[in-house]
């Protein structure tokens, strides 16, 4: 089928311009319908102070997480550490925390944690729209086809709970804004043009990796690298650029792309061999664990299909049925279409649970790519960004096509069969084709309308976003979830069960209390309901009161529990080693903490059921609900003196020792080798069995503190915080070895006498990490600064057509026939292959007969 390349726009000189008001709201038009259409669906977020707890994560991870990030950046400091969870553990190079997340990091600095929440939700699909928005125009696709696919990608995501998916939300945004960069920066002509929109590509793949740097940054990647592929291979092709060319443009993007975000990979490459992740997600099989919740399956071969059922992540039915379309007819835009439909077709092979299955004994010890078998369903995430971009290719298609209307609707059979008929077959409730049903009446009265009159394109993304702004509103009214007969059901269903944020935010009756009496930690007990995913799953307001949605850092409290996909091992290992039951790979939560562990932990509080101590001898201190707070009997300080000790061969040994039932943490220490230990082994043990001695533990702030110690013969100050080599220890103004004492806790050797141990954590790969990244902008953009001095002082006085000022050569709202005068009054050429105005003339080598080239790309914008 043959398309005429539409007329450029003349609206920017000559009689009968359009006028600049005009074109104003022309150019806002498409990403103001996207930001309204978005803002309306989450309105809820946007004016309420609800939440919805539809995905699990939201109000014991992200809220506190990203909370306690913004309050520190606020006070002025960067949070490498926080005691707010798991003994205390590295904050900042946790790859979830947000730091290096410019979204968070603003967000929740600037404002109060529950409006960041809330704004934070609707960014991500915001952010998502015009990224592809974006990236389409720069691509040379009309306005209406590109807020189409702007359209097809924020609403399904706004209305469904994928929205509250914030990694994944996250990340499919910033790739869409990663290809946006990617396409100026391979369009740009001048030096400096391209190195500029390298650093901005650099940029918004780093926040891709912030967002979720595992699925989430090999979807973006995969994305960027299909694109570029393509891209590449057609300015090849047209002779703009030679091969060495390209391959050093595409070398320096790298290089700046590793370069520019070593203040988020550095900190992160140094802190994961330290974790329960180091080894990848089959550690989880070990120590107790569950190898079952560390990997999951794949999905389904008719998966595709539940795009077409709403309300849910539904993509709309003129979205849908254009996607073949593109595929099929695309002649201005075939690579662009080849690559994205290829990049779709291998994201859906493999998030399949065959395509698993057939991986998992390669690489299920694999510890860098195991992260796949992890969640392999995930990978599907990648056609949400291939068909909204095939989608607006297919709008342009069809616009352009110069059959009759006839010959032209075949086009849209393959979509109505893949779309409607496929999952009425597969066993989808007929209640789920009713907006399907709708948009494909009004989608295909608005295609039918633009094959005569192309010029009124718009309609289509109108009608799109009536009708996905539809399916959000239905989601909020529907009955519920789909009923057990229906074999096929839409996918994310809409966001339900909200809370109220601000009452979730107000410290409760036990919070308070802990609030009152600093300095020990507290432990959520609840045998009855224990469950293996952990407390945190527990987040309906009845159960607020029992603290096991780690609020602690919303509250500043201290809490000897983890819910963190990212933990230190030793921590970790231990959680499972004293009580071996099967746990998600995620979560260090305990059923029956034995006394080893209250003690190791310094757990001075249990929140439990108020009927029920969860110990013996437990006093009630307060109650909210039906919850209460116990103060154990006799806890154990943070840091305590030992002058008996026993040194082992390494962790494996202490670990033995310290979960042994007759292990007595009260009486003896376990450490390890390491350097300093010559000060305490040199001793002999047990000379002054039980001395008289004082220690005082005093926290200087989240990441530091001060004991001060009495002791009449040298001995091992044990500091009850989690080992880390980040931690430095100065006693009397001195350097001093910190040791692992007691499997994962902190040993300072000390002599005999008065002293003052300061304790610090100092992680030094932030600061290297923000170094490299601030010299690599630094050289990148004066580079760019440079050359654009230099192009600048080399361009000669007088009128330069080909350097007139950037001005986008849009394609018109309104071609005419091939051979014909298009409705702006332009004279196409006869030769479709010849493009509009000398647009469409070869040049350079290699050029297919009877390809259409695309237009001249934008100017060093």
């Amino acid at each position: 089928m043959k398309t005429a390349d539409p007329a450029p726009d003349t609206a920017t000189a000559g009689p009968g311009a359009r006028p600049s008001a005009a074109r104003a709201a022309a150019f806002l038009a498409g990403p103001a319908l996207i930001t309204v259409a978005v803002v309306a669906v989450l309105s809820d977020f946007v004016r309420g102070g609800a939440v919805s707890i539809s995905h699990p994560d939201v109000l014991p991870y992200w809220l506190p997480t990203h909370c306690f990030l913004g309050r520190s950046l606020a006070a002025g400091h960067i949070p490498a550490w926080s005691p707010h969870s798991m003994g205390g553990a590295p904050f900042a190079a946790d790859p979830q925390s947000g730091w290096m997340y410019l979204p968070a990091m603003a967000l929740y600095a600037a404002v109060p944690c529950d409006v960041a929440l809330r704004w934070f939700v609707v960014l991500g699909p915001v952010l998502a729209g015009l990224g592809i928005y974006a990236f389409l125009r720069a691509e040379r696709v009309s306005r209406p086809a590109a807020t189409l696919g702007g359209l097809a990608l924020s609403l399904p995501v706004a209305g469904s709970t994928l929205a509250l998916s914030l990694p994944f939300s996250g990340s499919l945004a910033w790739s869409a804004v990663t290809l946006a960069g990617s396409a100026r920066w391979l369009h740009a002509r001048a030096a400096w043009a391209r190195l500029l929109w390298a650093v901005a590509t650099a940029v918004a793949w780093g926040q891709v990796a912030a967002a979720h740097g595992t699925n989430g940054l090999v979807i973006g990647t995969g994305a960027l690298i299909a694109y570029l592929a393509a891209g590449t291979v057609r300015e090849v092709r047209a002779g703009r650029r030679s091969g060495w060319e390209v391959v050093l443009d595409v070398a320096l993007l790298a290089v700046a792309m590793a370069m520019v975000n070593l203040a988020f990979f550095l900190p992160r490459v140094t802190y994961l061999p330290r974790t329960s992740l180091g080894a990848g997600y089959g550690v989880a099989s070990v120590v107790g664990g569950d190898a079952s919740a560390a990997f999951g399956p794949g999905v389904h071969l008719a998966w595709p299909l539940r795009l077409a059922l709403a309300p849910g992540l539904y993509l709309g039915a003129a979205a849908l049925a254009l996607v073949p379309v593109a595929i099929l007819v695309a002649a201005r835009h075939r690579y662009l279409a080849w690559a994205f439909a290829g990049y779709g077709g291998v994201s859906y092979l493999l998030s399949l649970e065959v395509a698993a299955r057939l991986a998992r004994p390669l690489l299920e010890e694999a510890p860098v790519v195991s992260f796949y078998l992890h969640r392999p369903d995930r990978f599907a995430f990648g056609l949400l960004l291939a068909l909204p971009v095939l989608a607006a290719l297919g709008l342009d298609s069809w616009r352009t096509a110069v059959s009759p209307l006839g010959k032209r609707g075949l086009l849209l059979a393959p979509g109505a069969v893949v779309w409607l008929a496929l999952p009425f077959l597969a066993g989808a409730g007929a209640r789920h084709f009713v907006l399907a049903a709708a948009g494909t009446v009004a989608g295909g009265a608005a295609l039918s309308v633009v094959s005569v009159r192309p010029s009124l394109a718009a309609l289509v993304p109108a009608v799109l976003a009536v009708e996905l702004f539809a399916g959000g509103l239905l989601g909020k009214v529907a009955a519920g979830p789909a009923g057990s007969g229906e074999r096929l059901r839409p996918l994310f269903q809409p966001t339900s069960a909200p809370v109220d944020l601000g009452a979730y935010l107000r410290p409760g009756p036990i919070a308070r209390a802990l609030q009152r009496a600093p300095g020990r930690r507290y432990l959520s007990v609840d045998p009855e309901r224990w469950d293996p995913r952990g407390y945190h799953v527990l987040q309906t307001p009845e159960d607020w009161g029992l603290l096991g949605t780690h609020r602690a850092a919303v509250f500043g409290l201290e809490e000897a529990q983890g819910y963190n996909p990212v933990q230190p091992v030793r921590y970790w290992t231990l959680g499972r080693t004293v009580d071996p039951r099967p746990m998600r790979f995620n979560v260090t939560d305990f059923r029956s903490p034995p006394p080893t562990v209250l003690d190791l932990l310094q757990v001075g509080w249990l929140v439990g059921p108020a009927d029920d101590p969860p110990v013996a001898g437990a006093s009630l201190v307060a109650r909210e609900g039906r919850w209460g707070l116990y103060r154990l009997p006799e806890p154990a300080p943070r840091a305590s003196i030992f002058f008996d000790w026993t040194v082992v061969d390494g962790e494996e040994e202490a670990l033995e020792m310290v979960t042994d039932p007759a292990f007595d943490p009260t009486r003896r220490l376990i450490l390890e080798p390491g350097w300093g230990l010559a000060l305490a082994t040199g001793l002999r043990e047990g000379v002054v069995p039980f001395p008289s001695s004082a220690a005082t533990y005093r926290a200087l702030g989240p990441q530091a503190a001060q004991v001060e110690v009495v002791v009449p013969a040298p001995a091992v100050v044990l500091v009850r915080n989690t080992w880390d080599p980040g931690w430095r220890a100065m006693v009397d103004g001195r350097p001093a070895p910190i040791l692992v004492a007691d499997y994962f806790l902190q040993g300072i050797p000390v002599a005999a006498g008065r002293h003052t141990i300061v304790l610090g954590y100092d992680d030094p790969s932030l600061g290297l990490g923000l170094l490299g990244s601030g010299l690599a902008l630094a050289v990148l953009l004066g580079a760019a600064a440079a050359l654009w001095y230099r192009d600048r002082r080399s361009v000669t006085p007088g009128p330069q057509p080909q350097d007139a000022p950037d001005r986008e050569r849009e394609p018109d709202d309104r071609p005419g026939p091939a051979g014909g005068e298009g409705l702006t009054g332009h004279r196409q050429h006869e030769d479709p292959r010849q493009g509009v105005h000398g647009y469409g003339q070869r040049r350079g080598r290699g050029q297919d007969q009877g390809e259409i080239p695309d237009p001249e790309p934008p100017g060093d914008q």
